[in-house]
């Protein structure tokens, strides 16, 4: 099979093209995970990590897995990021495999409270267990996570003091 050579402009726009037309936030990257270009709120963009402690090396190695996968899989690969948030990425291929990339995402598929108190709130807490241990529109900004972790944690104790009263 032959391949042209990949060509950067057209990624471009076919990336900006699917922002504008879905919402969705859109990174063109090469296969090592270092983004090119952003077109909403894509990971580059997303502050849940730093918010929660975490390193955004783990999403690079996330995307950097899906795409291998998407190679696998025929094109195409959904996944989640570390923090549990929906990406889904398609490799663009070259003669050598995938030259680059296409990452939409990150975006939640449920609805934000429930993200909030299933997803969010372990992810969080298995990072803080691993850093004591020795570690939306579309998405939801890093001071908005603050916000509603620390909300979720008044609820918590509300509840827990409304049982065993």
């Amino acid at each position: 099979m032959e391949y042209e050579q990949f060509d950067r402009r057209l990624a471009r726009e076919c990336a900006k093209a699917f922002s504008q037309s879905t919402g969705l936030g859109c990174t063109l990257s090469d296969k090592t995970g270092r983004a090119f270009d952003e077109y909403g709120y894509g990971c580059e963009s997303c502050g849940m990590c730093a918010a929660a402690g975490a390193s955004h090396d783990r999403c690079v190695q996330a995307h950097i897995y899906g795409m291998t996968e998407a190679e696998r899989f025929g094109g195409k690969y959904i996944y989640f990021c570390p923090m549990g948030l929906t990406c889904f990425v398609s490799p663009i291929l070259g003669e050598g495999g995938a030259e680059a990339k296409i990452t939409v995402g990150p975006f939640i598929m449920v609805e934000k409270q429930d993200f909030i108190a299933c997803e969010l709130t372990e992810n969080v807490r298995l990072i803080k267990k691993n850093y004591t241990d020795g570690l939306l529109a579309s998405a939801v900004t890093a001071e908005e996570i603050k916000k509603l972790i620390e909300d979720k944690r008044k609820l918590d104790e509300l509840n827990i003091t409304i049982s065993d009263s």
